[in-house]
């Protein structure tokens, strides 16, 4: 069995080993594993049951995660993506007013031409074009945005009408639970003791059960062990296509460029975010994990789930040590059992999880040491990228802003030298993408 997962696999070639991978399929699962219950609720309202919702999330997951362990073999966990999610529901269903089936089918023409866009290259020389610098920005401004989405999901930061944000209510057993676990998740790292996070979250766990069971309200519920799955709404894109109306063709066309707009940028910042833990040898590297991606967004809709994408969360079991697919294959297994043991999911709760992701965005700081803060060049966008993540709740407006001042400085600074020309400094590609931000958000402002 040894011998078929590192020929499968490459565990040795990756420096890693079969415990390693195994404790970061978990700890990625874990760190995913929410979305299993809040897609259900996001799209629960478009006339299909929860249950429905739930069983399309998971086969999306199962799916999305066995396509990059096997095609790509790296660790990057995908489900269907929060903010995707959103756009499909408010967006695309609720502001278009297309129904459930035929926005299903709107998302799987995205994913042809997200599929195309890969094959082509596109996506593979944007990243190519990003600078070094903004890369780090990137990542240390993923690590942030997970980390703020971890604390006030445990309730430890509060929205606060006066100051946008305020410490949470230290008197609430659930924030006591995310406190003990934050504690204890510093402590074993700051001891160098392997295992950290999964110990975190499973110390956490029953800290947590300790509290329910004493009276209090942790927000764990228990609802029995095993539970059949219902069929998800499976080839309903298919349906979708007999009444999608295309006369709409501006609004249809507006939901792709949206949806493929804002999945690439989210997986190109997770490349990046990755870069300093797993092996990208190159090109070819990069675009197999491209590949993948979109594959799995195509498959996304075709198994009845809003489109999948690279989770921030995956940074997690990468932490934990995950370096292959082999990981991913761990992930996948443990979403089939959660099809079948889903109220047992209900005991992790975003408490239990949230040190885990401000652990994360600790360990993704560490690449601002790598930017010239001296160079207001680089200074500039870099600290625009990093900061505008967390503080609009969305990776894809810091990578934006980055880019944009990035072109602006550069082009305001140029200084022709010889044998150099703009378009050196600058490649046209970015150019494109400078575009390409500005129509977005043309389309979503204006």
């Amino acid at each position: 069995m040894k011998n078929l997962l590192n020929k499968l696999f490459k565990l040795e070639d990756n420096g890693t080993t079969i415990l390693k991978e195994i404790e970061g399929g978990v700890v990625t699962f874990f760190a995913m594993c929410y979305i299993l219950f809040l897609n259900p609720i996001i799209l629960g309202n478009l006339g299909l049951k929860q249950e429905q919702i739930f069983t399309a999330t998971a086969i999306t997951a199962i799916a999305g995660c066995l396509i990059m362990a096997f095609v790509a073999n790296k660790p990057l966990g995908i489900a269907p993506g929060m903010g995707l999610n959103n756009i499909f529901a408010l967006t695309i269903c609720v502001a278009n007013g297309f129904n459930f089936y035929e926005s299903l089918s709107i998302c799987f023409l995205a994913g042809i031409v997200y599929l195309i866009l890969t094959v082509t290259n596109f996506r593979t020389k944007i990243i190519k074009a990003i600078p070094d610098f903004l890369k780090k920005a990137m990542s240390a401004g993923i690590g942030l945005f997970i980390a703020v989405v971890g604390l006030t999901g445990a309730g430890l930061i509060a929205p606060n009408p006066n100051t946008i944000f305020s410490l949470g209510d230290l008197s609430l057993p659930t924030t006591w639970i995310a406190l003990f676990g934050l504690v204890v998740i510093m402590v074993l790292n700051a001891l160098h003791i392997s295992g950290a996070i999964i110990i975190s979250i499973l110390l956490s766990t029953l800290f947590g059960i300790i509290l329910t069971v004493s009276g209090l309200n942790t927000g764990i519920v228990f609802n029995g062990f095993v539970s059949l799955p219902m069929a998800p709404p499976a080839e309903g894109f298919i349906e979708g296509f007999k009444t999608l109306d295309f006369s709409k063709i501006l609004q249809i066309l507006a939901a792709i460029f949206s949806v493929c707009f804002i999945a690439m940028f989210n997986v190109t910042g997770m490349i990046g975010a990755s870069s300093n833990h797993l092996n990208y040898k190159d090109d070819k590297d990069v675009k197999r994990v491209l590949l993948a991606d979109s594959m799995a967004f195509m498959s996304s809709s075709m198994l009845g789930s809003s489109p999948s994408t690279i989770f921030g969360e995956t940074m997690s079991g990468i932490e934990a040590g995950a370096r292959t697919g082999f990981a991913n294959l761990i992930t996948a297994i443990l979403f089939v059992l959660a099809l079948f043991f889903s109220p047992l999911l209900s005991v992790i709760t975003p408490q239990i999880t949230a040190p885990v992701l401000v652990m994360i965005g600790v360990m993704l700081m560490a690449n601002t040491l790598e930017i010239n803060w001296h160079d207001y060049k680089e200074a500039i966008p870099a600290f625009l990228t990093i900061f505008l993540m967390p503080m609009t709740y969305s990776i894809i407006n810091g990578i934006a802003f980055g880019i944009l001042s990035y072109i602006l400085l550069k082009a305001i600074t140029y200084r022709k030298k010889e044998g150099t020309s703009f378009f050196k400094e600058i490649p046209p590609i970015l150019l494109i993408l400078a575009v390409m931000f500005i129509l977005n958000f043309i389309l979503e402002y204006i």
